[in-house]
């Protein structure tokens, strides 16, 4: 403390965010997960020099005069994160799942204990080792020269010397005998997650695995939600995988319904895996699951930051760039057996069940030291930002939108427009129908027209509308809002009509299930009666009641008993009226105006 409040004198607060702001930097942010700690920012294309006289002065010559008041934000953090129910369990099952590796053992936070012992000398100690340059990788993306690019980052990282990196040597982590069971108390909604180690990153079963956790859950699709969600036996669930360098782990979770136990709600997870170890799944659907990950791919690379997060998770997992870019060749090359055989493989009789309950939870407390105040001067500048700001680069042209070549828009009758835009990119498009006409037109229009999402027409089972959408790699959904109705699809240009013949059968022709709405307003009460004991929607409720008094849209919405009395029979009255409105054409893809108006 004695020392803090002495190197205070020299420090500026906020120096480095308030130079980062004037140069126009957006999103400075850092973050810390088990095999990688990353700093990242946006920035003008002109200011590339200048990020590299930031950087390289950073981490060559760092000084942690606010070690003390950095670490009571850290405080705050493992507060928040102890408080927050998803990490909670994940914690709780990781900790199961991986018993002596630190994927398991040690979270990126510590524990309270660590954080009741701060020492700025093992900090030192730690940055010294690790923050090296043959332990670092520098990634940019954006509008820039990539031969001047290098000659930047060569003058001011050249100095840098490398050092010998520590060793780490994996623990061997023992089988999993049986199903072992974690539980964890939290006020609220009840759930489950399932975890069963598979393989690391660079396991040769990496494809098919990847494939299984998408027959299981890839956003509309995957047998979790055909199978168990949209039809209300759970009132939430899904997969996700994790590919670590030393191991990797395949995870399924279910937020149960009133009176549903944990076992039930792991039973019905345990039974879609099951379906895959015994092939109970098309080939084609496989098909439709590669050309989902291929559109995800293509859109991923229309963004600065996930190009960067492509490179680096390259760096990290020790491959070429080349390797992430291509996955989708490795996945086509998986068939049907090969999924059967890895599925066998991993999911046996023995893996991690982490349930979650609605108890109250003990919370260990972090008693803050008795720490005196640090008094910091305000307003000031340090000398190195000034000479980072007087380079002064030429300014970056703007580039103003051109409303006759950006995008063209048509008239078919007063209120009823088309917008058109190209996508230079790729040959993927977005589209929608938005009629202006919502909730406060028609109370409860929303939770109805919601029931298109799940929806056949009579003719078409709905589970085969979002098969055959997905199988030539579509996606769809019905949205509403307090003033709004929209019919939005997305998915490959050479597509489009299929995909809008089908979901305009869905719009006009839907068949509405009322057991099925019956199961979804018994959801969505257990939802509210869960929502009054969590913080942060008591905070949100709070927060409207502040802002907006008595037309809070907490206390505006339909009662339970409303709620009750609901019935698809409503759905026909409100399509006609639906009908009747001025709507608007949204389109940004690679077809021609023409095209899309035919």
């Amino acid at each position: 403390n004695e020392l803090s409040i002495k190197s205070s004198e020299y420090s500026i607060p906020g120096d480095f965010d308030t130079l980062y702001e004037r140069l126009g930097g957006e999103e400075s942010n850092a973050h810390t997960s088990v095999e990688e700690t990353v700093y990242e920012i946006d920035l003008p294309k002109n200011r590339l020099e200048q990020w590299a006289m930031i950087e390289s002065n950073r981490f060559s010559n760092p000084v942690f005069r606010l070690f003390q008041s950095e670490l009571e934000a850290v405080y705050e953090e493992k507060n928040i994160s102890m408080d927050d129910k998803n990490s909670l369990l994940y914690e709780a099952v990781n900790k199961q799942l991986f018993k002596k590796h630190p994927y398991g053992s040690q979270t990126t936070l510590g524990t309270v204990e660590h954080l009741k012992n701060p020492s700025l000398k093992i900090m030192y100690d730690f940055y010294r080792k690790h923050y090296v340059p043959n332990n670092m990788g520098i990634f940019l993306s954006g509008d820039i020269d990539i031969v001047q690019a290098k000659k930047i980052i060569t003058k001011y990282f050249s100095s840098w010397k490398n050092k010998n990196i520590p060793e780490f040597k994996a623990p061997k982590e023992d089988q999993i005998k049986g199903v072992e069971k974690v539980k964890v108390n939290y006020k609220g909604e009840e759930s489950v997650l399932l975890a069963f180690r598979t393989a690391p990153f660079k396991s040769i079963d990496r494809p098919a695995l990847t494939i299984i956790d998408m027959l299981l859950d890839s956003g509309q699709q995957g047998l979790i939600k055909l199978n168990l969600v949209n039809p209300q036996k759970l009132r939430g669930g899904g997969s996700y995988p994790t590919f670590y360098n030393d191991y990797g782990a395949q995870s399924l979770y279910a937020v149960l319904k009133k009176g549903q136990t944990h076992q039930q709600a792991e039973n019905l997870l345990l039974q879609q895996i099951e379906k895959i170890k015994r092939g109970q799944f098309e080939q084609e659907l496989v098909k439709g699951i590669i050309l989902d990950f291929e559109k995800s791919k293509k859109a991923s690379l229309e963004s600065n930051f996930a190009r960067v997060g492509i490179m680096r998770d390259a760096f990290i997992k020790y491959v070429p760039v080349e390797e992430p870019l291509n996955f989708t060749d490795h996945l086509k090359k998986v068939n049907k057996k090969e999924i059967i055989r890895v599925a066998n493989k991993y999911f046996g009789k023995s893996y991690i069940a982490g349930y979650r309950y609605d108890k109250e939870q003990v919370l260990p407390k972090i008693t803050k030291p008795e720490i005196e105040k640090i008094k910091l001067s305000q307003g000031l500048v340090s000398k190195f930002a000034k000479k980072v700001e007087s380079l002064n680069p030429p300014p970056v042209n703007p580039k103003w939108l051109d409303y006759n070549q950006a995008f063209k828009v048509k008239s078919y009758a007063p209120g009823v427009l088309l917008y058109y835009v190209k996508n230079p990119l790729n040959d993927l498009f977005n589209f929608s129908i938005t009629y202006e006409y919502g909730d406060k037109h028609y109370k409860n229009l929303c939770y109805i027209m919601d029931e298109l999402n799940f929806s056949g027409t009579g003719k078409i089972k709905p589970e085969e509308i979002k098969n055959n959408l997905y199988k030539i790699g579509m996606s769809s959904n019905y949205s509403c809002s307090d003033y709004s109705f929209s019919f939005n699809l997305s998915g490959l240009d050479a597509n489009f009509e299929k995909g809008l013949e089908l979901g305009e059968k869905v719009l006009w022709n839907a068949k509405l299930n009322e057991n099925h709405l019956k199961d979804k307003i018994k959801n969505i009460i257990s939802n509210r009666e869960d929502a009054k004991k969590d913080q942060e929607t008591l905070s949100d409720a709070l927060n409207a009641y502040i802002r907006y008094d008595k037309e809070s849209s907490f206390l505006k919405r339909s009662t339970n008993s409303e709620l009750e009395k609901l019935t698809v029979k409503s759905y026909t009255d409100m399509l006609n009226k639906i009908k009747l409105q001025n709507f608007k054409i949204y389109y940004t893809g690679q077809l021609s105006l023409e095209k899309v108006e035919e």
